[in-house]
């Protein structure tokens, strides 16, 4: 009967292991977003957990990569991105619920150098040479996967800067790391959000790019196929008036 008995214990307590974990499964959420929103999102999952008691689990990477990761069969409940090119690609390989993919955020695009060193003076127009102002490196996110990073390609092209420059781009793997590389000197000017900028005290603006240098900034949000039920209500809760009022004091712009 020993072995029986063992048996049936192990049974049991599987059952409500198995049990325990659906349960907690049940009160989470994955959210795949765009590095840039990191400090925002992690405000608002605290204050949708003292509401709901559902917790929010986050991915933060560069749009290109979390795209990717979601069509290659990583588990997500939702995905933000920070550029409408990407929201586009994650539709048109069916990884979005259609009606939930709405724009989301808009944000500006600055030129940041380390604080405490001298910081050239900018003009942005085609006449003014910014290779010339500087003789260091230059910090963005990597065009081919980053949104901030496109975004400032396109920037640098239309301004004429870009042929000058290319050479001596450092290529980050999302906006946070090109922030760090200037927050630690290792470059003399780098191109981020406005938003990044503002959450760091170890770098100035020297500079924000003309809106028409540039594609218009779009976050998209959108729940993935195949996510919880309780996405949508996530979603719906970060264009709340409470969660809007977060994203603002990050520096960025809600979309109504």
């Amino acid at each position: 009967m020993k072995p029986l008995f063992s048996i049936i214990i192990v049974f049991v307590f599987a059952l409500n292991f198995t049990a325990s974990v659906s349960s907690a499964a049940e009160n989470e959420l994955t959210v795949f977003a765009a590095a840039s929103t990191t400090g925002p999102l992690l405000e608002a999952a605290k204050a949708y957990k003292s509401k709901t008691g559902v917790a929010v689990r986050f991915s933060f990477a560069s749009s290109g990569t979390l795209a990717r990761q979601i069509e290659q069969g990583a588990k997500a409940d939702i995905f933000i991105s920070a550029s409408k090119k990407w929201g586009d690609y994650a539709s048109e390989k069916g990884l979005l619920v259609e009606d939930t993919k709405r724009q989301f955020l808009t944000n500006t695009l600055v030129l940041i150098a380390p604080k405490g060193k001298e910081v050239p003076k900018i003009s942005f127009s085609e006449n003014f040479d910014l290779s010339r102002v500087f003789a260091g490196k230059m910090s963005i996110g990597n065009p081919a996967h980053v949104p901030a990073g496109r975004y400032a390609k396109e920037a640098l092209t239309n301004l004429k800067w870009w042929d000058s420059l290319k050479s001596r781009l450092i290529l980050s793997k999302d906006v946070r790391a090109a922030l760090r590389v200037i927050e630690v000197g290792e470059a003399e000017l780098g191109i981020v959000y406005g938003s990044d900028a503002g959450t760091s005290e170890k770098v100035v603006i020297a500079g924000v790019f003309p809106a028409s240098s540039h594609k218009p900034i779009i976050y998209v949000i959108g729940k993935c196929k195949g996510g919880a039920e309780k996405s949508e209500d996530f979603i719906k809760f970060l264009s709340t008036p409470e969660v809007s009022a977060i994203f603002k004091n990050f520096g960025f712009i809600p979309k109504p």
